[in-house]
């Protein structure tokens, strides 16, 4: 996380009592949380901001600290044991004790100055406070299901690569820090080894799990496996599974929100004269459709209810056929004569129409 200042990330004053930090951050919280801004890594950094801010000044003793040492707080883990020492070894060079900078020469301008060489390395274990569990990364996946179960619900398997799980740092023991000696004070660092967390990752696995598909998702939609992501560290949950949905198309079928249109062809008798055909639908049974007399082609009928199932108290969609006229290729004098006694019936109403209009 980019070093700035944790009052300023939350949008408050340095004297914000406890209410005014929960408001804020469960505003900005809301604001940036992944689930409402899937593949954003602006605001997915933004969200990690807004919760690391809050995490320090929430708790009394580490904003004690922060406000003391500032964002430099973080290099020794908003420890007051260790900002107790770095005030006493100021105290001492502003006596006149000894520094690396030689006899007198006060305490530095900035703290980084003093520990720039100890925490270069591991200064990003430090920054992430890890002291106690930490959730672990969620993960992303793509998964690709059919139209038809997009529509009515399946369950389908995914195969993911999920991180391996923790163990114990052999360098530092576990406990993320080491301690060494500089300018005659004695402080603890970030392990270089698994930079400051305590526990290094193993190997990844792939897994396979089976993933209930709802009914009426759609493409881009995620749905979200609770603790199937990565394993956390220290004792820490793991993260989720995010997987993203990608439909496929239909031969004949399209959606609309939870509505499907359906291109159906009828014959000239049909319509001409109406009548009632038989139309398949997506949960397996026929239903049977009226088409009026003189159907033209470019409008639609409506069934009732045979759309996207509706969630949540949402009604079902609705099922639009859009019916068009298939002429046959005729194939004998007989057919042709057919059509031509069809073409001088049909100029008989439609030319005089035709040469009605005037451009």
């Amino acid at each position: 996380m980019a070093s700035r200042d944790f009052y300023d990330v939350l949008g408050v004053s340095r004297e914000a009592s406890a209410d005014e930090l929960r408001r804020a951050y469960r505003r900005l919280a809301r604001e940036y949380h992944p689930d409402r801004n899937p593949d954003d890594a602006q605001a997915e950094e933004r969200f990690k901001q807004v919760t690391r801010a809050y995490e320090v000044l929430s708790d009394a003793e580490k904003r004690k600290v922060y406000d003391e040492l500032g964002m430099e707080a973080e290099a020794i883990g908003f420890d007051p044991e260790q900002a107790r020492t770095y005030r006493q070894w100021a105290e001492q060079q502003a006596r006149g004790g000894t520094s690396r900078g030689g006899k007198g020469q006060g305490v530095p301008s900035d703290f980084a100055d003093i520990f720039g060489d100890l925490f270069g390395a591991g200064r990003r274990g430090a920054a992430s406070g890890s002291s106690g569990p930490e959730l672990g990364p969620d993960i992303r996946a793509e998964m690709q299901v059919d139209f038809r179960d997009a529509i009515l619900g399946a369950e389908r398997r995914i195969s993911f690569e999920r991180p391996g799980k923790g163990t114990t740092c052999s360098s530092c023991l576990g406990r993320g820090r080491t301690r060494v000696t500089r300018g005659g004070m004695q402080l603890e660092i970030p392990c270089a080894a698994c930079g400051g967390e305590g526990e290094v990752r193993g190997l990844g696995e792939r897994v396979s799990l089976a993933v209930r598909v709802p009914p009426g998702v759609d493409e881009d939609q995620i749905i979200r496996l609770k603790g199937q992501g990565g394993a956390g560290l220290r004792g820490g949950g793991s993260g989720d599974l995010l997987i993203r949905l990608r439909v496929g198309d239909h031969p004949y079928l399209r959606r609309d929100g939870l509505d499907i249109h359906m291109d159906v062809p009828v014959s000239i008798k049909e319509s001409m004269s109406g009548g009632v055909i038989e139309i398949p639908t997506l949960q397996g049974k026929k239903v049977n459709l009226r088409l009026p007399r003189g159907v033209k082609a470019g409008q639609k009928l409506r069934i009732s209810g045979k759309g996207v199932p509706g969630r949540e108290g949402q009604q079902n969609g609705h099922l639009y056929v859009h019916p068009y006229v298939v002429l046959p290729e005729p194939a004998s004098k007989e057919d042709l004569a057919y059509w031509e006694a069809i073409e001088r019936l049909e100029s008989y109403y439609v030319k005089p129409v035709r040469d009605s209009l005037q451009p």
